[in-house]
């Protein structure tokens, strides 16, 4: 939950822009409300709450949701407005502490994160701050393809230098709401290099906790679980140069002829007109 001096769930629209990490700008007038509290940028956890856009058409089931989140930390910077408000909606804003209605402020996150998450630009979400979030010291995570874990192995020695400089809020897999169903969490991207980027799920955080969402510690101990591509089943039928699956492999059968002088035992004992080689 937000202090009683912050709004809540503020209505905002997502802004793509080059973070290259799991953190986003928030708008001015939440950077000032939490400047005017003293918060620093690591205290402070953000969720976003979007409609799932994959929810048309989809039968209702007791684990489906059609509201997510997504938790993120904050840069402690201000994301970029496409809309300058007049002073009069200033001031209403400052006097409120809460966004004008009618002049939609904007929410900074990483472009290759929002297209992980399905998020696109000028989505609409929900901003709401968390700032006492239980720490984790330990978590488990797995890549979500087997080809994000080739490419977190070949650049191995750089995740575990600077996963704390890219993701301070991590999902809980753990959590269940008060109604029994599952939280939805989210995968996460790495960005290992300018142009390489790696997809990874939680799997479970230590301590445990109830809370949807936890700090990853800057000391916590990162736990990857290897996911290798599975080799082609030997009972699947193989495939020839023309696409067509094979069938059961030919038996050919080659003989030789024997002088039966040599192996006498392998031939009728009768006489036989015809002397020499005989199959």
């Amino acid at each position: 939950m937000a202090p009683s001096n912050l709004p809540e769930a503020i209505p905002a629209k997502i802004s793509l822009a080059n973070l290259q990490n799991c953190f986003a700008n928030l708008p001015p007038f939440l950077c000032a409300s939490l400047d005017s509290l003293n918060t620093p940028s690591q205290n402070v956890l953000i969720e976003l709450s979007y409609d799932d856009s994959t929810s048309a058409g989809v039968s209702e089931s007791p684990d489906y949701v059609k509201s997510r989140s997504v938790f993120l930390g904050w840069t402690g910077l201000q994301s970029r407005q496409r809309s300058h408000p007049s002073e009069e909606q200033q001031r209403l804003g400052s006097e409120r502490n809460r966004p004008n209605a009618r002049e939609p402020f904007w929410v900074d996150i990483d472009a290759a994160f929002a297209q992980t998450l399905g998020l696109s630009e000028g989505q609409e979400t929900k901003i709401t701050l968390h700032l006492e979030s239980p720490s984790v010291s330990a978590i488990n995570i797995e890549p979500l393809t087997p080809e994000d874990w080739e490419i977190i192995e070949l650049h191995a020695s750089f995740l575990e230098l600077n996963l704390i400089r890219q993701v301070r809020a991590l999902p809980n897999p753990g959590y269940h709401r008060s109604d029994g169903v599952r939280h939805s969490d989210h995968p996460i991207t790495l960005h290992l290099t300018p142009t390489t980027t790696a997809n990874i799920r939680v799997v479970s955080l230590q301590p445990e906790t109830d809370s949807p969402y936890a700090e990853l510690d800057p000391n916590a101990e990162v736990i990857i679980a290897p996911k290798s591509r599975q080799g082609p089943s030997r009972s699947h039928s193989r495939a020839g140069s023309n696409g067509r699956a094979r069938g059961a492999p030919q038996i050919k059968l080659f003989l030789r002829g024997v002088n039966r002088a040599r192996r006498p035992d392998l031939f009728n004992r009768q006489q036989d007109a015809n002397e020499g080689l005989k199959v």
